[in-house]
């Protein structure tokens, strides 16, 4: 970060020319941020945004999130894969998927991105990536995956009369791995 001399209005940007994010005169085109701590911006490269990750704010590719409501008995924990189950209040309400049929493989939605409690409400990532994912074992990066049983995915392509979601792709397969979400749905087998 290039900003030892920040004066008032002015704003943390990316300078894509230098690659590296200096402090930069406030315009109708760049939002001011106000109190922000804990920043840690690390290789920052172009069209990634500021995100908070539940400690700190870092660089990294937004993913396309949206809030549900949980409408398990038990907690969704990340990497359970859902499917809209209806609505409760302001959100939609979600389940594990599963591709025993189509009511609970047809509408599947996307990722769970961090635990949601029963009846509470949290982020489930529709498109883009979710990390803190355990895939060190029987996992490599650029396997694809496919919805499977209870909210889980696989990476071997189901067959009839199991239905065919695909859920998406590893990006990292480790005990912090990585899913590139990007389901499809709809195919009959």
């Amino acid at each position: 970060v290039n900003a030892s001399s920040p004066t008032n209005d002015q704003v943390l940007a990316y300078d894509s020319t230098t690659s590296k994010w200096i402090a930069k005169e406030f315009t109708a085109t760049v939002s001011q941020l106000d109190g922000i701590g804990d920043v840690v911006i690390t290789s920052a490269e172009e069209f990634q945004s500021l995100v908070y990750d539940g400690t700190n704010w870092v660089n990294k590719y937004a993913s396309t999130v949206t809030y549900v409501r949980n409408a398990e008995a038990t907690t969704l924990t990340t990497g359970t894969v859902v499917y809209l189950f209806g609505a409760t209040g302001d959100h939609a309400s979600v389940k594990r998927a599963d591709n025993d049929s189509d009511t609970t493989s047809s509408k599947t939605v996307g990722v769970v991105a961090a635990n949601i409690a029963s009846a509470q409400n949290g982020p489930v990532i529709t498109r883009g990536y979710v990390d803190g994912i355990n895939l060190s074992s029987g996992y490599s990066e650029g396997d694809i995956l496919w919805l499977g049983e209870d909210g889980g995915f696989t990476k071997t392509k189901p067959t009839a009369p199991e239905h065919l979601v695909f859920v998406g792709v590893v990006v990292r397969a480790t005990n912090n791995g990585i899913i590139y979400v990007a389901t499809q749905n709809g195919y009959e087998l």
